[in-house]
């Protein structure tokens, strides 16, 4: 599985998703959780991600499939599918963290 440097903020992810046109709350961050929600989509492949704000891991269920799937950053079950590796590419980054001066 390819290595990341690190995973991306909520500040992040809150304008990635909305320069890709994805839902995004963090209703649930600004009440104390350490979580997010969005949903992603890549290709026909949708998906409802909670993303961990201070470890970078994520869980979710895919939409639009016949049977409820789960998923999660933690495993590899789905690593080589190319939905999963652009949602990687998503949360994590190569680069380091800019710092607001």
């Amino acid at each position: 599985m390819k290595k990341y440097l690190r995973h991306r903020t909520s500040k992040e992810i809150r304008t990635a998703c909305r320069a890709r046109g994805f839902t995004f709350s963090d209703k649930k961050y600004n009440e104390g959780s350490d979580y997010i929600t969005f949903t992603f989509a890549h290709g026909n492949v949708r998906c409802f991600v909670c993303y961990s704000t201070v470890n970078g891991r994520a869980f979710g269920e895919l939409a639009g499939v016949p049977k409820s799937q789960w998923f999660s950053t933690d495993s590899t079950e789905h690593e080589k599918c190319p939905w999963f590796k652009a949602l990687l590419d998503f949360i994590y980054v190569d680069e380091p963290a800019t710092c607001a001066r």
